[in-house]
């Protein structure tokens, strides 16, 4: 079962997380996870946050998991993404942007409403959101304590026609905020917006 291959990866060599909330033969029943309610065991909703998942996790078990449409991976230590279609990615805290190839993914997620990336050092790899124009269904999309500039950021945000709410504290996105904000009303944290309106 690829639940138990996640856990055999996050335990790796010695570990016990897990242990005692993933135990019986339904897996439905198992705190931080949600089924599909019209089904017994299709799940829905995965929640490992703060679980100390590091860069040996199986991602491949998170891609086969075809039904699984909400993920929770934020404040773990993970040195990659989750290559599959997701509608919700949450994976603040997790330092990615010191690997070269952690985000290569995020052209692939073009069916993803909701990605949080906030805190991830993803300054220290200015190419590690180029797929992000591709994801033209985004509804909400976090990118705050990143420490970004224009230079570090594709200037495609005429793409994302769909965004409500993009959280961009601590980073210095003038022309990609501007961008967005000539058409749609974005959510911006109250520092972000006293900046923008500092900066028009």
């Amino acid at each position: 079962m690829h639940l138990l291959q996640i856990k055999d990866s996050i335990n790796y060599p010695h570990g016990s997380s897990l242990d005692e909330d993933w135990v019986g033969k339904n897996c439905c029943k198992w705190n931080r996870i949600k089924c599909n309610p019209s089904s017994s065991r299709e799940l829905e909703a995965l929640n490992l946050k703060e679980n100390q998942i590091g860069g040996w996790v199986v991602t491949q078990a998170f891609s086969k998991m075809q039904s699984l449409r909400h993920i929770n991976l934020d404040y773990n230590n993970l040195s990659t993404s989750i290559d599959s279609l997701r509608e919700e990615l949450l994976l603040w805290g997790n330092h990615l942007g010191f690997y070269s190839r952690a985000l290569t993914v995020v052209s692939r997620m073009q069916s993803s409403k909701i990605l949080s990336l906030g805190s991830n050092n993803l300054s220290a790899n200015i190419d590690s959101l180029e797929g992000i124009c591709k994801l033209t269904a985004l509804r909400s999309l976090d990118l705050a304590f990143n420490g970004l500039k224009d230079n570090g950021v594709p200037q495609c945000g005429g793409n994302l026609s769909l965004l409500e709410g993009l959280y961009l504290w601590r980073n210095e996105l003038i022309r990609f905020i501007q961008q967005l904000n000539r058409f749609l009303w974005i959510e911006f944290y109250e520092d972000s917006r006293s900046w923008l309106q500092q900066h028009q």
